[in-house]
């Protein structure tokens, strides 16, 4: 029975073998980066509420990161004041 449903699991790979590529540099490049990069091989926490928070934050932080690399600082900060999620400092002076 699993040698039935592993072939049959080959060939749907087979029919769509650009969708799999395509998934394998766009999904699986961010999962391979975190995994490897930064060696989170795990999740510190339990239960599937914990584990989406982990992998949350996980995702950010590349985010930021690689925001970083591909604007600069600079630029990234003023996208986010464009935005108004950064509010200008004299802001909180009363």
């Amino acid at each position: 029975m699993i040698k039935i449903f592993s072939v049959h699991i080959n060939l749907k790979i087979n029919e769509q073998e650009e969708k799999y590529k395509q998934r394998q540099m766009i999904v699986e490049h961010l999962f391979g980066g975190i995994k490897r990069g930064w060696g989170i091989n795990y999740f510190l926490l339990k239960g599937k509420f914990n584990v989406t928070a982990e992998m949350a934050v996980a995702f950010l932080t590349y985010n930021m990161i690689r925001a970083t690399s591909v604007f600069g600082i600079k630029e990234k900060i003023r996208k986010l004041k464009e935005k108004e999620y950064i509010k200008e400092s004299n802001d909180y002076v009363k």
